[in-house]
């Protein structure tokens, strides 16, 4: 978690940024509150000390160039963009470009390098790399899009656009109508199935999703209704396993429903990681020694990357066993957890987030919840056992619990590759300012399920 964050207020129409004068030289705004990376937290600071409503376009660390895969971040940089362009900056700041800031005193010289980063990447052509809402503007027309499609279905929206979350793989918008609050989520293209998914879902499973509203395939944008509250402050404030236990039943019976719809689930872009096919993406990924920094800080020691080449064998081995036990392959939600389950007025519980998905075994999805369950929230080894026996008895149609808990045990390990796989996707599509923290997450995870290791605490 950074222990400072910086302002980048990019100029709305120009190469520029703004920089403030002090005692020691100029610098960005320091933000007064980051409450762990929260952009909600970085705008009201702004909000605050500045008295203009902005965006957050893209945050990356401060020594970025310097960081390596796995270190702590440190100190980090959020751009944002001021939503009125007649918004007059303080008496002591100043617009700021590139060749300005060659001469200028910084009150901290480690920020040129970030300063001059963003600067380049505005001034000249934006890399190719950049998500489409890290960039001047995107924002305004995204709102434009929301407001319309409330007009269109009659519930317009009855007051500002508020930005929820930003990161590399998504950005995510709310705004309240008479009727309920609306959400939008934009992906970036590593997960653009992510659109056409939670439509397809939204109209085969509808008791399992939130509503989705629109959708622009196209744009990867959706639109969805209020699904309800999230389940995780619940889970950690009571720490009571029985609303993990209820998540994870409901959870299964989607998986046992979507079974049938492997081709539909397939068609919509979502990756094919069934136990075919994962050899061979296995193979690819060992193959990319690049993607695993191979001998670099972070990365997969060499020694180790002797046995992961000679590992094909046992990994096909594997997926044939875990085949054996006949549970048919189905949606997996790579990133499960308590964070993605919502809870509705209703007291219905519905899944969202699928921009980690796959079609794959469905007991790889355990992986990340009993994780999140063992490190978080402290259960103890039979407590782990209680929520994964409440999870497989959904399918003991299929086979014994005694044989359920030999495939659960294939599935988890063979989780930490399907994991192993999304990163080595989605770390392809991150433009340089942001690789530091993911770089190292392809050969990590692979490292775990080759090993047939524990991660690490969270």
């Amino acid at each position: 978690m950074p222990t400072m964050t910086y302002a980048l207020i990019a100029h709305p129409t120009e190469p520029r940024v703004l920089l403030l004068a002090g005692a020691d030289g100029w610098g960005p705004l320091a933000l007064t509150t980051d409450e762990e990376g929260d952009v909600r937290a970085a705008i009201a600071s702004v909000r605050e000390q500045l008295a203009v409503e902005t965006t957050a376009l893209l945050r990356f660390p401060i020594a970025w160039q310097q960081i390596q895969p796995g270190d702590d971040e440190g100190d980090q940089v959020v751009a944002l963009e001021p939503h009125t362009w007649e918004w007059q900056p303080p008496s002591h700041a100043r617009w700021i470009d590139r060749a300005e800031l060659v001469g200028l005193e910084l009150a901290r010289p480690d920020l040129r390098s970030p300063l001059e980063a963003w600067l380049a990447s505005v001034e000249r052509v934006m890399p190719a790399q950049r998500v489409a809402w890290a960039r001047v503007g995107w924002y305004d027309e995204a709102a434009a899009w929301m407001r319309a499609e409330a007009e269109r279905l009659g519930t317009p929206i009855t007051g500002a656009v508020e930005q929820v979350k930003t990161s590399f793989w998504a950005c995510i918008l709310r705004a309240e109508t008479a009727h309920g609050a609306l959400y939008f989520k934009a992906s970036a293209p590593a997960f653009g199935y992510e659109t056409a998914l939670t439509e397809a879902l939204a109209v085969r499973f509808p008791a399992y999703v939130p509503p989705v509203l629109a959708a622009d395939l196209d744009r990867r944008w959706l639109l969805l209704a209020d699904g309800g509250v999230s389940l995780r402050p619940a889970v950690r404030e009571t720490r009571d396993p029985s609303l993990m236990e209820a998540a994870l039943r409901r959870f299964a019976e989607l998986q046992r429903a979507t079974a049938a719809q492997t081709e539909t689930l397939l068609a919509t872009g979502c990756p094919d990681r069934r136990l075919a096919a994962l050899p061979a993406q296995f193979d690819a990924l060992v193959a990319d020694r690049d993607a695993l920094l191979l001998g670099l800080p972070g990365g997969v020691p060499e020694a180790e990357y002797v046995r992961m080449r000679g590992f094909a064998p046992e990994m096909r081995e594997m997926c044939a066993r875990l085949a054996g036990y006949g549970i048919p392959e189905t949606l997996h939600h790579d990133d499960f957890g308590a964070g993605n389950v919502l809870v509705g007025a209703d007291d219905v519980y519905r899944f969202f987030d699928w921009g980690e998905s796959a079609v794959t075994h469905p007991f790889c999805s355990l992986m990340i919840a009993l994780r999140w369950a063992r490190y978080l929230l402290d259960y103890d080894a039979a407590t782990l056992d209680r929520l994964r026996d409440a999870y497989l008895a959904a399918w003991t149609e299929r086979a014994p619990l005694a044989k359920l808990r030999e495939a659960f045990a294939l599935a988890h390990r063979v989780g930490y590759l399907c994991r192993a796989l999304t990163y080595y996707e989605a770390t392809a599509g991150i433009e340089p300012l942001l690789r530091g923290e993911y770089a190292d997450a392809p050969g990590y995870w692979l490292r775990l399920f080759v090993n047939d290791a524990e991660p690490d605490e969270e």
